[in-house]
């Protein structure tokens, strides 16, 4: 599995200029960096660590700051999708053996192997927009489509996500994949092996995990401090992706089918600077911390999507369920992704 900044720049549909591609390649591409990855890396696990404990010091308290202290780690757990996302693409690390490393950590804690991530999010990179090839478009249980208000929650809920994740690493444990149906990226001898052999160690990891939660303290340190805020986490993590593509037109323009979002600095922070969508799509060889400065050449190309991302992700969400409780989804001007 190579990294991800080995695939060419993507920017020659963006409506971005020959000299502003060439600009941006010239001042972001090859400056990976350990330390801001590293800073990067401390910030998000000290962030994760103090929710944790917080989390755990309220389990006996009041329900309201049990509530509390669970919301709050469960919002931080859930930005570990982008460490994972980050370290895929091989870019939150100079060295490929820390993106290593990390990546197959947040993979586990995830249930996100990494070498399935990798083939199937290039797919989405290379076909963004094109409900023929570009995976999150194919309606699987992973990114249902949302058709309706019913729909809009249960994407929300992250319910068929859960079952998606089980179902496909057992199934890869075995040996199956769907490639005649939605699994196409994976075609290669080479490529499902791989996902074969992770799928299996994941599948051991989690079993000694089961495992081990039989004796009731550590149980309850594995359900306190990670599944029950992943499962309650991942239901921000479909709030916020939501906002990337949805609502954007199926298009090849990057322009058109993803969408940067404006938010606080410190969700922002947390995904790392993952918010800058478009350029990220644009230049998926920037590093992460290099994606705020690109930005300044991305404002050249506005976003079409409806509504933009300039009044925050709470703005996009409510639009869509508004949209979506009128049963006026289909009644949009063009064909947007659902």
């Amino acid at each position: 599995m190579t990294d991800a900044t080995d695939v060419p720049d993507l920017a020659y549909d963006s409506g971005a200029t020959l000299e502003t591609r060439r600009a941006v390649i010239s001042l972001f591409y090859g400056r990976r960096s350990d330390w801001e990855g590293m800073k990067q890396l401390l910030f998000h696990a000290s962030a994760i660590s103090i929710s944790g404990i917080a989390c755990w010091h309220s389990r006996n308290s009041k329900w309201c700051i049990r509530i509390l202290g669970l919301g709050i780690h469960s919002f931080t757990m859930s930005f570990l999708f982008h460490a994972l996302h980050e370290t895929v693409h091989g870019t939150a690390f100079r060295y490929r053996s820390l993106n290593w490393m990390v990546r197959n950590i947040c993979g586990v804690l995830t249930l996100r192997p990494p070498a399935q991530y990798y083939y199937y999010h290039w797919a989405h990179h290379r076909h963004t927009g094109d409900p023929e090839k570009d995976p999150e478009l194919f309606n699987t249980m992973i990114d249902i489509q949302i058709l309706d208000f019913r729909s809009y929650l249960m994407y929300l809920s992250g319910a068929a996500f859960w079952i998606d994740r089980i179902s496909t690493i057992l199934r890869h444990a075995l040996g199956c994949f769907q490639v005649e149906a939605h699994e196409y990226f994976v075609e290669s001898e080479e490529s499902r092996k791989l996902c074969t052999r992770e799928a299996r160690m994941y599948t051991v990891i989690y079993a000694v995990v089961t495992w081990l939660a039989r004796d009731s303290r550590l149980r309850g340190l594995i359900v306190n401090a990670w599944v029950a805020p992943s499962l309650i986490g991942q239901i921000h993590l479909r709030y916020y992706l939501l906002a990337e593509h949805r609502g954007c037109l199926q298009s090849s323009g990057i322009e058109d089918n993803t969408r940067t979002t404006s938010t606080i600095w410190l969700s922002q922070r947390l995904a790392w600077n993952m918010p800058f969508h478009m350029e990220h799509h644009a230049w998926p060889g920037v590093p992460f911390h290099l994606l705020e400065e690109a930005s300044q050449f991305g404002r050249l190309v506005v976003s079409r999507c409806v509504p933009s991302g300039e009044e925050g992700y709470f703005r996009i969400n409510y639009h869509l369920a508004t949209e979506l409780s009128k049963k006026s989804s289909g009644k949009t001007v063009g064909k947007r992704n659902k």
